[in-house]
C-alpha cells in the first residue's frame, strides 16, 4: 500500500514538473536564467492573472486528470490481476515519467544555458567596480533654466518591428509612427537611414531590471543570485540614480503605470530614489478614475487611459513653479500577444500582437503631438525607450538569425547636439542614464555615469570598446562591486533599530495615557532602556517603559500635561553604550480616544471626514445588534449582516467612495489613500486573524470583532485604531 502511494506521488511530481517546464519554455522562449530566478523570488502581487489561468489550464488540470486516470487504471488492475503486476505497472509508469521529466529538465537547462550561468556564477569579477563612475564623484551641472523631462518606457518595444528598409526585421512595419519619431528625433543612428536602439544586457532584460538599468546605469543583480527585491526595505539605497539627481536639483518626480506599481519592486525603487509620486492602478481606483473592480487584461487599466491620465498629471505639474520629471510605463504590448483595446485595428489580420504594437505606435504618436502643442513643451525633453526586448514566444521567430534585436530609442527636443552626427553608435540601455541628463542640457564631467556614456558626446561606450559577448559575460558574473553594495544594504538593515508591536489606550478614570510595546525584536542591539517621546502641540515629554509580567512593556503619561488633541508617540531603544535608535512613530487623536461608548464612537464615524478602514476578525455576525447594524448602514455600508454565517468582511470608506466585500475564509483588498498604500485582510469564522496596514505597517488591534482604523488621508496620520465587539454595550478595545 505504501509503495503504491509513493509511486503515485512520484508520478504526479514528474508529470507536474514536465508539464511546468514545457509550459514555461513555450510561454517564454527567450527567458533568461537571471530573469527566472528574479521572478521566482517575487510575489504574485500584480501578476497577470491570464498567465495564472493559463498555468492552471495547461499544467495543473492535466496533472490532475493524469492522476485520476492512473488511479482508475490502478483500481481496474487491482480488481482483475495480481498485486505484483500492479506494482510492475506502477514501476514502469514511474520510470517513464522520470525519463520524460529528466528530458524536460535537460531541455530547460540547455535553453536557459544553465551551464554558462553556473560557470559565470563561480567567477567574481571587478569589472563593474572598475568601470563604474559614481555620480556623486563627478560634477553634474544643470542649466540655469532647468528643463522638464518626460520619460516614456514602452513595454517590450524594439526597433525590430520597423520595416527592413528602416532598420527593422519585418516586411511591413508594425510601428510606422514610432519609426518616424525616431527619424525626427535622435536615436544615434548617425547618417544611416536605419533606426538605432540599445542592446539589452543580462540582468537588464525584464521590466524593473530595464527601468533600473536605464536610470542607474547598472544591472539588477545581487550576490546571492536572488535578484528579486521582494522583502527588502531598500532598493540599492547607496547607489545614486536619475531620480536622486533630479530630486536634489529641485525636480518634482512622478511615476505613472497602469498596473500595480508594487510588482517587481517598482514602487520601492522609485520612492526611494527620487521620492517619486506614484500613480498606478490603485491610485486610479482611489481617485475614482476607474471602478474598484475594473481590470483590463488582468493587469489594471489600458494605455488609452494611461495617456489620458498622463495628460492631466503633466498639465498639473507644468502649472507649478518647479521643474518636473514625469516617467510612465505602457503595458498593452506585454506578452503573450499583447492586449487589444478599443482603439486597436486589424490591419495585420489575425496577428494580434502586430495589431497591438501598431495601436501602441499610434497612441504614442498622438500623445507626442499633444505634448508638442503644449506651452511647456519648448522647455521639455522627451525620452521614449523600450524597457526590454519582447518575451513573446513566437513573434520574432521569422526574422534573420544574424539580426541584432535592440530596444527602441528616441529622444525629442533635446538641449544637446551630437558631437559626431555622422557616427552610428553602438550602445546599451545603460547609456540611456547619462544621455537622458545630457539631453536636458546637463553638463556631466567626463560624460560618463555608472556604466553609461553620454551618447551626445564623443566618448566611447563600453560596447564600442569591447564585443557584446565579453561585456554580457561580465554582467552575468558575480560582481565584487554589487556584492559591496548589497553588504552596505545589509549593514544598514543591521543598523536599524529593533522592532515591535505598538498600541495606545486612554484610561479615562485617572486620565492616563497608556503606551504599550510588545513582540520586541532586539536584533543585534543590547538593551539599555526603552522610552517614548510623546509630542503634542508645543509640549514634549519623555516616558520610560516598564516591563509587565506578560512580557509586554508599558509607559504612562498624564494626559493633562499635553497641550493639544493630536499626539505623536516616538518609540526609542537605547543600548548600553547610550546610543538611541528610533523604532517607530504612532499617531493618535485624544479627541477620538476620549470617546467612551460604542454609540459615541459610531456616531463620530458617521460624522467624520476621515477615511475609515474596517476588517472583521473571527465570529462577529451573531454578536451584532440591530443598533450596531443601523450605524453600519448610516456609514453607507450595504452588506446584509443578518444572513451570513462565519462571515469575513472588510470595507474602506474614503470620501464618497465605499469599497466593501464579504465572504468566507480569507478575503483581502489593496489600494491607496492619497498615495499611501493600504491593505485590508479579513478572516471570519474561527480564524483569529485580520490585518489593516498602511504604508506596510500594521495598525489593526487584531482582536475578535470589527477592527477599525480611522485615517487622516490629508496629513497621512492614523487618528485612532479600535476593535468593536459588535454590540453597543461592549467596551471599545484599543489594546490587544
Amino acid at each position: 500500500m505504501i509503495i503504491n502511494i509513493l509511486c503515485s506521488l512520484f508520478i504526479i511530481l514528474f508529470v507536474f514538473l514536465s508539464l511546468t517546464i514545457k509550459w514555461m519554455l513555450a510561454t517564454w522562449q527567450h527567458l533568461t536564467i537571471e530573469e527566472l530566478i528574479y521572478h521566482l523570488n517575487t510575489s504574485l502581487e500584480g501578476t497577470n492573472k491570464d498567465l495564472i489561468r493559463q498555468f492552471l489550464i495547461e499544467v495543473l488540470l492535466p496533472t490532475v486528470l493524469i492522476y485520476l486516470v492512473i488511479v482508475g487504471i490502478s483500481v481496474l488492475v487491482k480488481r482483475f490481476t495480481k498485486l505484483n503486476r500492479l506494482r510492475s505497472i506502477f514501476a514502469v509508469t514511474v520510470c517513464t515519467a522520470a525519463i520524460i521529466c529528466v528530458g524536460m529538465i535537460t531541455k530547460a537547462m540547455e535553453q536557459l544555458d544553465v551551464e554558462t550561468y553556473l560557470r559565470l556564477q563561480s567567477e567574481t569579477s571587478d569589472f563593474i567596480g572598475t568601470y563604474y563612475v559614481a555620480p556623486d564623484d563627478v560634477d553634474i551641472i544643470f542649466p540655469e533654466e532647468k528643463r522638464n523631462l518626460i520619460f516614456i518606457f514602452l513595454e517590450s518595444m524594439e526597433t525590430t518591428y520597423a520595416d527592413i528598409d528602416l532598420g527593422g526585421a519585418f516586411e511591413e512595419s508594425c510601428i510606422p509612427e514610432l519609426t518616424s519619431l525616431a527619424i525626427q528625433g535622435e536615436d544615434f543612428s548617425g547618417s544611416e537611414e536605419a533606426i538605432n536602439g540599445g542592446h539589452v544586457m543580462s540582468n537588464a532584460s525584464w521590466t524593473i531590471a530595464g527601468m533600473f538599468a536605464q536610470s542607474s546605469g547598472l544591472p539588477l543583480k545581487t550576490q546571492t543570485g536572488n535578484d528579486s527585491m521582494e522583502g527588502r526595505e531598500t532598493f540599492f539605497s547607496q547607489i545614486v540614480c536619475l531620480g536622486d539627481i533630479l530630486e536634489e536639483a529641485g525636480y518634482q518626480n512622478m511615476l505613472m503605470v497602469g498596473s500595480d506599481a508594487t510588482f517587481g519592486g517598482r514602487e520601492l525603487y522609485y520612492t526611494e530614489h527620487g521620492n517619486y509620486i506614484i500613480s498606478d492602478y490603485m491610485t486610479a481606483v482611489e481617485e475614482q478614475r476607474i471602478d474598484p473592480h475594473y481590470k483590463f487584461g488582468q493587469w489594471g487599466y489600458e494605455d488609452a487611459k494611461l495617456f489620458a491620465y498622463a495628460k492631466e498629471e503633466i498639465t498639473a505639474l507644468a502649472e507649478t513653479d518647479e521643474p518636473f520629471n514625469f516617467t510612465m510605463l505602457t503595458v498593452d504590448t506585454h506578452f503573450e500577444d499583447g492586449t487589444v483595446c478599443q482603439l486597436c485595428g486589424d490591419e495585420f489580420g489575425d496577428n494580434q500582437y502586430a495589431n497591438v504594437y501598431a495601436c501602441s505606435s499610434k497612441q504614442v504618436n498622438e500623445f507626442i503631438t499633444w505634448l508638442q502643442e503644449q506651452p511647456f513643451y519648448e522647455n521639455t525633453t522627451v525620452v521614449i525607450s523600450g524597457d526590454h526586448l519582447t518575451m513573446d514566444s513566437d513573434f520574432c521567430n521569422g526574422i534573420a538569425e544574424d539580426y541584432e534585436r535592440k530596444t527602441y530609442t528616441c529622444i525629442l527636443n533635446a538641449a544637446a547636439e551630437v558631437e559626431y552626427p555622422e557616427k552610428r553608435r553602438e550602445y546599451t540601455t545603460f547609456d540611456i542614464f547619462p544621455t537622458t541628463l545630457a539631453a536636458m542640457g546637463v553638463e556631466i564631467e567626463g560624460n560618463r555615469l555608472a556604466l553609461g556614456t553620454n551618447l551626445f558626446s564623443g566618448e566611447s561606450t563600453l560596447l564600442e570598446l569591447m564585443d557584446y559577448q565579453t561585456l554580457d559575460e561580465e554582467m552575468r558574473k558575480n560582481s565584487s562591486f554589487m556584492i559591496e553594495q548589497e553588504n552596505l544594504e545589509e549593514d544598514l538593515e543591521m543598523a536599524e533599530c529593533p522592532s515591535g508591536e505598538y498600541s495606545v489606550e486612554l484610561n479615562s478614570e485617572d486620565n492616563k495615557l497608556l503606551i504599550y510595546l510588545s513582540e520586541l525584536d532586539g536584533k543585534s542591539h543590547t538593551l539599555g532602556k526603552l522610552y517614548a517621546v510623546v509630542k503634542s502641540a508645543e509640549t514634549q515629554y519623555e516616558v520610560e517603559f516598564a516591563e509587565l509580567e506578560n512580557g509586554e512593556y508599558c509607559a504612562v503619561l498624564d494626559v493633562g500635561q499635553l497641550a493639544g488633541a493630536d499626539i505623536s508617540i516616538e518609540y526609542y531603544w537605547q543600548d548600553i553604550a547610550g546610543e538611541a535608535y528610533h523604532m517607530d512613530t504612532v499617531t493618535r487623536s485624544l479627541a477620538w480616544m476620549q470617546l467612551a461608548t460604542v454609540s459615541e464612537y459610531m456616531e463620530a464615524l458617521c460624522d467624520t471626514q476621515y477615511s475609515i478602514l474596517l476588517a472583521v476578525q473571527g465570529e462577529v455576525e451573531s454578536k451584532l445588534t440591530e443598533g450596531m447594524i443601523e450605524y453600519l448602514k448610516q456609514l453607507g455600508l450595504s452588506t446584509d449582516w443578518c444572513y451570513i454565517d462565519n462571515m469575513s468582511y472588510y470595507a474602506v470608506i474614503n470620501n464618497d467612495t465605499i469599497i466593501e466585500e464579504y465572504g468566507t475564509g480569507m478575503i483581502y483588498y489593496e489600494g491607496r489613500l492619497s498615495g499611501v498604500p493600504y491593505q485590508v485582510i479579513s478572516c471570519g469564522g474561527e480564524t483569529d486573524f485580520c490585518n489593516i496596514a498602511l504604508d506596510a505597517r500594521i495598525h489593526a488591534i487584531g482582536e475578535t470583532g470589527i477592527n477599525i482604523v480611522v485615517y487622516d488621508a490629508v496629513s497621512k496620520k492614523v487618528v485612532d485604531s479600535v476593535c468593536l465587539k459588535g454590540d453597543l454595550s461592549s467596551e471599545i478595545i484599543r489594546h490587544g
